[in-house]
């Protein structure tokens, strides 16, 4: 003969409930994950638009490289951190 609890838990409604509980703390927990990522790509977004906001084009990549050096810019595909900062002609006349 099965004890209350076990007839308790073998209930329909209370399995429901259960499921709908665990399926609710992990939808929260994925949420607040992508709410971080997207305040960090915003923050990304800030701090190169901040390095490129400077007149002159060579301080501008000076900017974006150091921003990948330190880390606070992800290189995802590692391309841009072997790009050489090299002088860029002066196109003002």
């Amino acid at each position: 003969m099965a004890s209350g609890l076990e007839r308790v838990l073998a209930h329909p409604a209370v399995i429901a409930a259960v499921v709908t509980g665990v399926a609710t703390g992990a939808a929260g927990v994925a949420a607040s994950k992508i709410t971080a990522q997207i305040s960090e790509r915003q923050l990304e977004g800030n701090l190169v638009i901040e390095a490129v906001k400077v007149c002159n084009k060579m301080q501008a990549v000076t900017n974006l490289k150091f921003l990948l050096d330190v880390g606070f810019l992800p290189d995802l595909a590692d391309k841009l951190r072997p790009i050489e900062v090299v002088p860029l002609p002066d196109t003002a006349g």
